[in-house]
């Protein structure tokens, strides 16, 4: 949806709904033109605007994906029989908060056959400010869900063969060298593990602040024990 969004930076992060949906904020609004917007590190509120129409005759429930787990606040407004409705998620609240346990972003958008939609989203997270958003009906998110776990499954899986094989190998020849490595791929992995989101979906659902501090952690647990390997 990177190419069908338009966007508008609020420096003072003290703007509502209520000011966002005043007509003299419309000219305001940017149109992205690139599939995956980036910002980097930002301390301003993003409002991202989005508008759908349902042009399938079967397909009336849809889910609106923002795959960076890292995102600490994702609220999306919309009208539901005239009455303007709000859903919360991210990172910043525990896994359990959300409504579709996921462990992307994902929010539940009704669109009735024929008719069209506009979705606001707010955005605010003190790591970087990136939309990977996409529009899934429920057959689609499923099986996107399914073939990224096999590829994910796939990942995890060399790193566990690694871990194992170095570890009966420093049993086996008493050589430093392998715990090392062992300490080094399980860093590395649990790093990835957690930026994917999934530690923070199996492993440490109402940590909030743990799960926040957890990607530096790893990634700074990996440099250090990388290194010593290196130096070995």
């Amino acid at each position: 949806l990177g190419k069908s969004l338009s966007y508008y930076v609020d420096k003072t992060n003290k703007l509502t709904i209520e000011d966002i949906l005043n007509t003299k904020f419309d000219s305001e609004f940017v149109n992205s033109n690139v599939s995956n917007p980036s910002f980097g590190f930002q301390d301003s509120t993003f409002w991202v605007k989005l508008s759908f129409v349902n042009t399938r005759a079967k397909k009336n429930s849809f889910y609106i994906e923002e795959a960076f787990p890292a995102m600490d606040l994702i609220e999306a407004y919309t009208f539901e029989d005239n009455l303007l409705n709000k859903i919360q998620v991210g990172d910043s609240f525990p896994f359990f908060h959300r409504q579709v346990r996921h462990r992307n972003h994902l929010i539940p958008v009704s669109i009735p056959t024929g008719s069209s939609k506009k979705v606001y989203l707010k955005f605010h997270t003190k790591s970087v400010m990136a939309f990977r958003l996409s529009l899934h009906d429920e057959s689609s998110i499923s099986m996107k869900t399914s073939t990224e776990q096999f590829y994910f499954g796939m990942f995890y899986g060399v790193i566990l063969v690694l871990l194992v094989t170095n570890f009966f190998l420093y049993f086996s020849l008493k050589e430093k060298l392998y715990i090392y490595y062992v300490s080094f791929a399980f860093c590395l992995g649990m790093y990835f593990f957690v930026f994917n989101g999934f530690a923070f979906a199996f492993f440490w659902q109402n940590s909030v602040l743990w799960n926040d501090l957890a990607s530096p952690f790893f990634m700074t647990l990996t440099a250090l024990t990388g290194s010593r390997t290196a130096i070995h």
